[in-house]
């Protein structure tokens, strides 16, 4: 078990085997949750001796669902956005809007693990 945690927000099943691989690459726990349990997950993460927290949420519509986030996950840690489709005036949006990053999902695992470092 590492000390570093990727809790994984709202993503499809289909997605959670590819971040277990991307998790153990760069030697953090994956922990899947929902945008409902993320708060209350994020603070057990964090409370790990000496470990991080980073929260990556999926946006399936990103200019919809960002106003549904809580403005108090993003009071801590660090927090990075995985969409579908990103340009660069989402990636200005979401960084506006609290986010610390923003991945594609057709970006590749090395450009993944980059961002997430």
């Amino acid at each position: 078990m590492y000390n570093n945690n990727l809790l994984i927000v709202d993503f499809p099943v289909h997605l959670h085997g590819q971040f277990q691989n991307l998790a153990n690459l760069i030697e953090f726990n994956l922990i899947p949750t929902n945008a409902s349990c993320a708060l209350s997950e994020l603070s057990v993460a964090s409370n790990s001796e000496n470990g991080s927290a980073i929260m990556v949420h999926y946006l399936e519509h990103p200019l919809q669902e960002i106003g549904y986030l809580s403005a108090e996950l993003f009071k801590s840690d660090l927090h990075i956005a995985f969409c579908p489709a990103l340009n660069v005036e989402l990636e200005v949006i979401l960084i506006s809007s609290g986010f610390h990053g923003a991945i594609s999902v057709d970006d590749t695992i090395a450009h993944q693990i980059q961002s997430i470092k």
